[in-house]
C-alpha cells in the first residue's frame, strides 16, 4: 500500500510547514499557495464536478502517466505535465496493476483490451490529446501540493487530428470517454521537483 498523501503540519499562514526529517527547517513546497479552481477552466472541468481535493504529495507516492514521449518532459522544454495518477494503490484508487489486470480480463472488440484502450476510457484522454505510447514512473523528489479528484467524461476526440493507434486500441469508437479515473493535478512542475523512476513501451 503506497503511503497517504496528507496535509503536513503547518505553523503559521503564509510562513511554511515543517516537514518531518527536515530539521525544523522553514520552507515554503510547490503550490503551497495556489487554491482551488485553476485560472484555466479546462482543467477545472477535467474533474467530475468540476472539484478536486487540495492533497500533499509526498516522494514516498510513486506516481504514473501515459505519454507520447518516453522522458519526463516534450522535447525542447523543462515543464512536466500536470496531470498524474497513482501508480500505486490509493485511497479509493486501486493503482495502475489493477488497470492492467482489468484490461487483460475485458474484450471490447473481439481481440482483446489494451492498457492504452483502457486508460484512454477511463482517464478520458482524448484521442487529439495523445497516442499514450508510454508508461512514465515518477516520483516528486520533496513534498509538492496538488488537487486530486475523479477524471470527468471527455469527448473521444476534439477538433485535432487523432494520434490513436486503431491496431493497439481497437476499433471501438463510442463517442464519449467515461472518465471516474482518480488523478492529480500538480501545476507548476519541473524537472527539478520530480524524477523519472521507470519507463514501460506500451
Amino acid at each position: 500500500m503506497a503511503p497517504r498523501v496528507a496535509a503536513l503540519p503547518a505553523i503559521g499562514r503564509g510562513l511554511g510547514t515543517i516537514y518531518p526529517g527536515a530539521r525544523g527547517r522553514i520552507e515554503m513546497f510547490l503550490n503551497e499557495d495556489v487554491s482551488w479552481p485553476p485560472a484555466d477552466d479546462s482543467h477545472r472541468d477535467a474533474f467530475k464536478g468540476r472539484e478536486a481535493q487540495k492533497v500533499l504529495v509526498d516522494p514516498g507516492l510513486e506516481l504514473c502517466r501515459l505519454n507520447d514521449y518516453p522522458t519526463l518532459t516534450r522535447p525542447g522544454s523543462s515543464n512536466v505535465a500536470p496531470w498524474w495518477s497513482p501508480l500505486d494503490p490509493y485511497e479509493d484508487d486501486p493503482g495502475f496493476a489493477e488497470r492492467l489486470k482489468l484490461a487483460a480480463m475485458l474484450d471490447l472488440d473481439g481481440t482483446g483490451t489494451s492498457i492504452r484502450q483502457l486508460s484512454r476510457i477511463f482517464t478520458a484522454i482524448r484521442e487529439d490529446w495523445g497516442a499514450l505510447n508510454f508508461l512514465i514512473k515518477a516520483r516528486v523528489k520533496k513534498p509538492v501540493y496538488g488537487f486530486y479528484g475523479q477524471a470527468s467524461g471527455q469527448d473521444r476526440i476534439g477538433s485535432g487530428p487523432s494520434k490513436a493507434d486503431p491496431k493497439i486500441e481497437g476499433q471501438v469508437q463510442s463517442s464519449r470517454l467515461v472518465g471516474n479515473a482518480h488523478q492529480f493535478y500538480i501545476p507548476n512542475l519541473t524537472i527539478d521537483h520530480v524524477s523519472i523512476t521507470g519507463t514501460e513501451n506500451l
